[in-house]
């Protein structure tokens, strides 16, 4: 789910552009509104294999294993090369940010696969830092 500007939640597939969402930026230290440019691959009957993360304190995220997050101390990584060793940076209930250590990676095939776009590549998912970029679309753009 993503954090809207007035602090309440939506399951991603419901997210409109011209919405404001909370994000973070890579140092981790603070958060910011950023607005949803564009919702892409809306496949709501699609099966993929996800990465579902969760850390010491409880946040849990499913990405796509080549979809980036943000790691201390390695900038962004795809999910597939996380590991236990990694930690995430998460907005706690109070407004803190914290780094929390992944505590489980379990890979799983899920239905439905969303993705949005936002100002500046990054949204606050679950209250993770996450991008909103796949290594694919990092490929593509070195190519062009």
């Amino acid at each position: 789910m993503v954090v809207l500007a007035d602090g309440s939640t939506k399951w991603l597939k419901d997210t409109q552009v011209g919405e404001f969402i909370w994000t973070m930026p890579s140092d981790g230290t603070q958060i910011y509104l950023t607005e949803v440019m564009m919702i892409a691959n809306t496949q709501r009957n699609t099966t993929a294999l996800f990465y579902t993360i969760e850390t010491e304190t409880s946040h849990k995220l499913s990405l796509s294993p080549d979809h980036l997050i943000r790691v201390k101390h390695f900038d962004y990584l795809p999910a597939e090369q996380l590991t236990l060793n990694h930690s995430l940076f998460v907005v706690m209930k109070d407004g803190s940010i914290h780094s929390s250590r992944i505590r489980t990676i379990n890979q799983e095939y899920k239905t439905g696969v969303y993705n949005l776009f936002t100002l500046d590549g990054t949204a606050l998912v679950n209250y993770i830092a996450a991008s909103i970029i796949h290594i694919l679309m990092v490929d593509l753009d070195r190519i062009i």
